[in-house]
């Protein structure tokens, strides 16, 4: 649509191809250098990710829930640890590598299940959980796009019944992970968000 110089709601043509479908995008900060665009959910409820106590992390439940994704227009692709427009409860202190090193955590990245449980994967409210909820929009997110990273890390990915499109489609529009471990959580593969960078790069093993 025509540029108005104020954020809000524009339809985008992706490569200008208005002969496919338009996306309806959030533009924040339009008049700036940098502006950026996120995708509006309809109920951050169901857009969260959610990392209970116990085991190696103590603290209160910790609960980030997303009421828009920071996305990449060109690629589709979501920047999960933009937290523009979340909301967060919560902090868990998490000991690793035998306790000599900590993490404080106060948000949580999308699409992130996470916990310090212990080994072991189980799909209950003690373990660490997270929901995407992309009805509405016209994206989905593809169920085989996720890996259990950390220490003895598990993860599970469910396709609730309720706004399923096709149980046999690789592409969701709603999706729920399970996991965690010792130090671990499920996440998108090659999740490279800010918390978990290591030195040395050592990615996985961090925690």
């Amino acid at each position: 649509d025509e540029p108005s110089g104020a954020d809000g709601e524009y339809r985008l043509w992706a490569h200008g191809d208005r002969s496919q479908p338009p996306l309806e995008l959030f533009c924040h900060n339009v008049l700036s250098a940098r502006p950026t665009e996120f995708v509006s959910l309809r109920n951050p409820s169901t857009n969260l990710s959610y990392f209970p106590p116990g085991g190696a992390a103590r603290g209160t439940v910790l609960v980030s829930s997303f009421s828009k994704l920071r996305i990449c227009p060109w690629s589709l692709t979501v920047k999960t640890d933009d937290f523009t427009f979340a909301t967060s409860a919560g902090e868990v202190l998490q000991s690793y590598w035998n306790g000599r090193r900590t993490l404080q955590l106060s948000e949580l990245p999308f699409a992130t299940a996470r916990d310090a449980a212990g080994h072991g994967g189980a799909t209950s409210p003690n373990r660490g959980q997270a929901q995407i909820d992309l009805r509405g929009t016209g994206l989905g997110v593809r169920v085989d796009g996720f890996t259990p990273l950390g220490c003895a890390a598990f993860g599970v990915v469910a396709v609730p019944v309720e706004g399923c499109a096709d149980a046999r489609s690789l592409v969701q529009p709603r999706v729920a992970l399970y996991g965690g471990g010792f130090a671990g959580r499920m996440t998108p593969t090659g999740d490279r968000t800010t918390d978990e960078r290591a030195a040395g790069g050592n990615y996985d093993d961090e925690g």
